[in-house]
């Protein structure tokens, strides 16, 4: 655990990058961060605004004032023009707002540390434990990436033009990080994310930077705390494990999804919205088409395999 003084240890700070078109994800990890939530622990919630629009604004502010007495949210707002001239992130679904993270060591500059956290996950555990860890001097945090496991994936973009880096290294993804805030102004974290774009062609947006400049700089993690999944209209997906993230990678987010016929954590994260009143924002046009008798086949599964995990471990 990480030393604290007195008027922070109480404090957990989240940090998000944002527009409009993910704010009822927004919406759905605030909640669950919250409810899971140590009850000795404060949340403070920084939105990295990328075109959320005042009324969004409004409506969580309201959201985290009536319904979440233990946290705070403020605004930041990111100015269009400091991520124009950035590349068009190869996944479709993905704006280019998913710059923002690339920033806080500046746009948060009285904070020492903070969890970043994506819009498409759903929290099941206290996220205490995750922001006291100790780094051990590393500017970040992560969680090796699912897919790209290793620099190998992304020999056309990264490894061959970084012959220093071995392709057999390691890759994580982005979409859950404990920065080191004060690590990263040290080591002028804006200088060197410039010259990567210079030298790459960044295929996975602003992850593909972040492996290239924390390379040797970054602390894995746990599984536990971002389990990448895959949601789609074939098929729900249930617990296996408890407590930790569940991060929906697809290109299909819970957002998209009509509630009727969602059961497992797609289900648990429409309950998270009725948790805190929120009405969903997003007009879903998938609809889970699972029979009833298979989910149930596949939730006791994950029920028993949670089970003997459990029973392992202990």
């Amino acid at each position: 655990m990480i030393p604290m003084s007195a008027a922070a240890k109480d404090q957990v700070h989240l940090a998000f990058g944002c527009d409009r078109n993910v704010a009822d994800g927004l919406a759905a990890v605030i909640a669950s961060a919250a409810h899971h939530l140590s009850k000795d622990r404060q949340l403070r919630v920084h939105v990295l605004d990328c075109g959320l629009g005042e009324s969004m604004r409004a409506k969580l502010r309201t959201m985290v004032a009536d319904k979440l007495p233990r946290a705070q949210i403020e605004f930041v707002e990111v100015l269009a023009d400091r991520m124009k001239d950035f590349p068009q992130p190869f996944l479709t679904h993905v704006s280019h707002a998913t710059y923002a993270r690339l920033f806080l060591h500046e746009l948060l500059p009285s904070i020492d540390r903070v969890i970043y956290l994506d819009c498409d996950l759903l929290i099941r555990g206290d996220l205490t434990e995750l922001y006291e860890l100790d780094l051990a001097g590393c500017a970040l945090a992560a969680v090796q990436d699912k897919v790209i496991t290793s620099f190998s994936h992304e020999l056309d973009t990264l490894a061959a033009d970084l012959p220093a880096i071995d392709p057999r290294s390691p890759y994580f993804n982005a979409g859950v990080l404990l920065l080191d805030l004060q690590r990263l102004r040290s080591i002028d974290a804006t200088a060197l994310y410039a010259k990567a774009f210079r030298q790459v062609k960044a295929k996975q947006a602003d992850q593909s930077i972040l492996n290239m400049v924390c390379h040797g700089r970054w602390k894995k993690l746990p599984t536990r705390w971002n389990r990448q999944i895959l949601l789609g209209s074939g098929y729900n997906m249930f617990a296996n494990e408890k407590g930790g993230i569940w991060h929906f990678t697809s290109r299909i987010k819970p957002w998209q999804v009509r509630r009727r016929g969602a059961r497992g954590l797609l289900a648990q994260w429409y309950r998270e919205l009725d948790r805190v009143g929120w009405v969903a924002t997003a007009v879903p046009q998938t609809e889970v088409h699972v029979s009833w008798l298979r989910d149930f086949i596949k939730a006791a599964q994950c029920w028993i395999r949670s089970q003997l995990r459990g029973s392992q471990r202990g």
